[in-house]
């Protein structure tokens, strides 16, 4: 701990008069310095294994020597592992385990509720969260709703006229998890579903104040989720292409 913290004795253990309270030595779970002490510790540990973090993201650590390379993306006390060598990557486990108290679950096929599947013939990754899809039509009440081809009505613009006018009409929305339902989805748009970023966008603009159009606009992409179930999210090379890189922009 960087500051002085004392708890209340946990219940079932106690030593001494009931009045006594504990001095932390470490930031245990819950703390308010608990995450930024566990970061320290970390990053100085990778750091002296020779991970350094990306100037464009710091939870990504890479290790280069010779001809090894290894990436490590780090999500708070989960991480994963990547690198051409078998023998690296052995080695970089063997590492870490020295230092902190690992769980080696093999090959990552399931990370941060995203379901990962290798294609090593086609060199391709395939990345769903169909499980997290399911839960969250179940959460709003529209696991039984009927799919439908588009994220969005293409007859609908939204707009800020469709907001509440009157207070009947801003008390009827309190009712309803419109802002909850934007924020799940937009973690499906920003992870594995970029098919509905555009949509999530849209909606999003009227998180402070939405209507029941704005809400009406939310179930249909719910319905288009229910329909879409099975994508998955591949990525990997196009074997019909020549090109190395293929971009896309958008100016609107």
């Amino acid at each position: 701990m960087d500051v002085k913290v004392y708890m209340h004795q946990p219940e079932g253990f106690h030593q001494g008069p009931h009045n006594l309270v504990c001095q932390l030595d470490k930031a245990i779970y819950g703390t308010k310095q608990g995450g930024r002490m566990w970061n320290q510790k970390m990053h100085t540990v990778l750091e002296k294994l020779g991970f350094k973090h990306t100037y464009s993201d710091s939870a990504i650590y890479v290790f280069n020597r010779a001809d090894v390379r290894i990436i490590l993306p780090v999500f708070v006390d989960d991480m994963t592992l990547a690198s051409t060598s078998t023998s690296a990557l052995d080695q970089a486990v063997k590492d870490l385990s020295l230092h902190f108290k690992l769980r080696d679950l093999g090959p990552t096929s399931y990370l941060l509720g995203i379901s990962i599947t290798r294609d090593l013939s086609n060199r391709t990754i395939s990345l769903s969260q169909h499980q997290y899809t399911l839960d969250i039509l179940e959460r709003f009440g529209m696991k039984d709703c009927k799919p439908v081809s588009t994220p969005m009505d293409p007859g609908l613009r939204l707009t800020k006229d469709m907001s509440p006018k009157t207070s009947s009409d801003a008390a009827l929305m309190k009712d309803i998890p419109y802002l909850a339902a934007v924020g799940a989805l937009m973690y499906l748009a920003t992870t594995t579903h970029p098919d509905i970023a555009y949509t999530v966008g849209v909606l999003a603009r009227y998180n402070s104040n939405p209507g029941l159009t704005h809400w009406s606009a939310v179930k249909h992409l719910f319905c288009y989720l229910q329909g879409s179930l099975n994508h998955s999210l591949v990525l990997g090379p196009d074997p019909n292409s020549t090109e190395l890189f293929t971009t896309f922009s958008d100016a609107d």
